[in-house]
């Protein structure tokens, strides 16, 4: 990966700011769409991409997100991990602007894993599709 630019922290870090106060919104259980908090999730994930100068990691964002996005929708709500995402968010970005890539590595992969665990306390299977109508969004 290549340096954070401050461009990039800039935009990470009001990422996070928007990011929090959605959280805060959802635990004072004030009306709340899961699909903003959804969006700021993807949008952090793709200023990373962005961010790595790697070309193959922004090529593939795209396919990976429209794959992980569907499940975020139904596990968010049901598990009440935005905190959880928000805190791992804010981590990678401690890390990255530390420049501290094996910190920002784990974390990252920390993330990943509690997506995992998020999809398969939701009841979802890794191996089978998720389409809409199993997910009641048709």
């Amino acid at each position: 990966m290549r340096i954070l630019v401050i461009e990039d922290e800039l935009r990470l870090a009001a990422n996070i700011v928007a990011m929090e106060e959605a959280t805060l919104t959802i635990e004072a259980k004030e009306i709340f769409d899961v699909d903003d908090f959804v969006r700021l999730d993807r949008e952090f994930h793709e200023i990373l991409a962005q961010a790595s100068g790697n070309r193959v990691l922004i090529l593939s964002h795209e396919p990976i997100t429209k794959l992980f996005i569907p499940a975020g929708r139904i596990i968010l709500p049901r598990l009440q991990t935005y905190r959880r995402v928000l805190d791992a968010h804010r981590f990678i970005y401690e890390r990255l602007a530390e420049r501290d890539s094996d910190g920002a590595r784990d974390w990252m992969r920390r993330h990943m894993n509690d997506f995992r665990k998020g999809y398969e306390m939701t009841g979802f299977d890794l191996d089978l599709a998720l389409d809409a109508a199993r997910l009641g969004l048709a």
